[in-house]
């Protein structure tokens, strides 16, 4: 979703629309290297910092917009290692809504399954969404 009118406003309850992902070994290797990591210290298994930007990602294709945003926390738990190019399954859901002086604080429980069990979640990830008019 990139057109403006079709974004959700946040709302406690909000369920993310679901979704299956996977981490290419591919994507990994580009995204590391970029860094100055070398990949083969994760084995065959996907860093589990990439389920940070997931998660975000499945408040977007959701119909959150991130912009403006400031990931301001998150906690990352994961059940077990994910192998690369694993097919998960992503869900999300709004936790509550709050209004802070700038805008709203958004606080998501995100998780992410094989067919068998969870694979991790990412727990109350709380982003600051900006109001134009506070900028």
């Amino acid at each position: 979703m990139s057109d403006v009118e079709n974004w959700v406003m946040p709302y406690k309850g909000f369920n993310y629309l679901p979704d299956t992902v996977a981490v290419t070994a591919a994507h990994q290797v580009d995204k590391l290297l970029a860094c100055g990591i070398d990949a083969n210290i994760f084995a065959g298994y996907v860093d589990p910092a990439f389920f940070i930007g997931i998660a975000i990602h499945a408040g977007i294709n959701s119909g959150i917009s991130a912009e403006g945003n400031i990931n301001m926390l998150q906690s990352l738990r994961m059940h077990r290692p994910v192998l690369l190019d694993e097919e998960l399954a992503v869900k999300g859901q709004i936790l509550a809504v709050t209004e802070v002086l700038r805008g709203l604080r958004v606080d998501t429980d995100v998780w992410f399954e094989d067919a068998a069990r969870p694979a991790g979640d990412q727990r109350t990830s709380n982003l600051s969404q900006a109001r134009p008019s506070a900028c």
